[in-house]
């Protein structure tokens, strides 16, 4: 059996540690960059996100000024239909009481004119109606 040098063994044994050395510098560079890649999307995510909910926030904010119109007018025309509705009660009421009291301060005049005789009652209503 031939001996063989020692030489060669650690030439071998250095060019496997340099490999292994090359090998894991690589696999840091290329995690490295997975990392950048997935950072980036994780931040174009989070922006896209971000725009996607000032849109929404804006988008709700006219909704809501939309509705807070639509219901002050709504308010507007109910007040305006209550109001006309509670003058125009107020004032057949006041009608109605008018009328009530002109018919009960009148009725005992109209009944003593129709004790009256007829002559004179004839004389009574064409002055009344002069």
């Amino acid at each position: 059996m031939a001996i063989k040098p020692i030489e060669n063994n650690r030439n071998k044994v250095l060019f496997l540690k340099l490999s292994f050395l090359v090998f894991l510098l690589g696999l840091g560079f290329m995690t490295n960059r997975m990392i950048a890649e997935r950072a980036k999307n994780k931040n174009e995510q989070v922006l896209s996100l971000e725009a996607e909910a000032k849109k929404t926030s804006k988008d709700a904010e006219k909704t809501i000024n939309n509705f807070i119109d639509q219901s002050q007018s709504l308010a507007n025309d109910v007040l305006g239909e209550t109001t006309n509705f509670i003058r125009k009660i107020a004032s057949e009421s006041a009608d109605a009481v008018s009328n009530l009291i002109i018919d009960k301060a009148t009725e005992p005049i109209i009944e003593q004119i129709k004790k009256l005789p007829q002559d004179k009652q004839e004389e009574i209503k064409k002055n009344i109606c002069k």
